[in-house]
């Protein structure tokens, strides 16, 4: 993989910071979000490298939504992630989109785990009740069946972008 342009990477590290706010706070990524950061990351590519960064920017958005697309197709995901992806592949391209995506799957698994352990431990609390909270937003089913709580994607996602970026700026140069 290329190094990543130090702008590009703020840019998607404060896009993914936001999907991961509303994703934790509403679990979901709405368009006013995605669109933007999608139609961003294609003038800023293609206004800092011309055809070939437009090229890029548009090659990133198509693997990102694509791949994200065919899992929500057969009902593993929601509308917003892919956009997510989608928007996240255009500032970062498509090399990087696939190891970001790939990066989150294997985060979704330890998220996944770690939270089953976390409930368990906690008697089925998803938040333990010492801090004053608990999961009282959440559907009663998910409440009380630690296996129907999941992980907001774009959390994995975070993890995996900071990771995926930290190689392109400082590990491949």
């Amino acid at each position: 993989m290329e190094p990543i342009n130090i702008w590009a990477a703020i840019a998607v590290a404060i896009f993914i910071a936001v999907a991961v706010y509303t994703d934790l706070k509403w679990r979901r990524i709405p368009n006013a979000i995605t669109v933007p950061a999608f139609a961003c990351g294609l003038l800023f590519h293609g206004l800092t490298a011309g055809w070939s960064g437009l090229l890029m920017s548009l090659g990133g958005f198509a693997t990102g939504f694509g791949v994200l697309l065919l899992l929500w197709l057969i009902g593993g995901g929601g509308g917003g992630d892919v956009k997510l992806m989608g928007a996240a592949g255009a500032w970062v391209g498509a090399i990087p989109i696939l190891a970001i995506f790939i990066g989150s799957a294997v985060f979704a698994v330890l998220c996944t785990i770690a939270m089953m352990l976390h409930t368990r431990v906690n008697g089925g609390q998803l938040i333990s009740s010492s801090s004053g909270a608990s999961n009282t937003d959440a559907p009663i089913q998910s409440r009380n069946n630690p296996l129907k709580q999941h992980v907001p994607y774009a959390v994995p996602v975070a993890m995996s972008t900071a990771c995926v970026i930290f190689i392109l700026c400082f590990v491949t140069k």
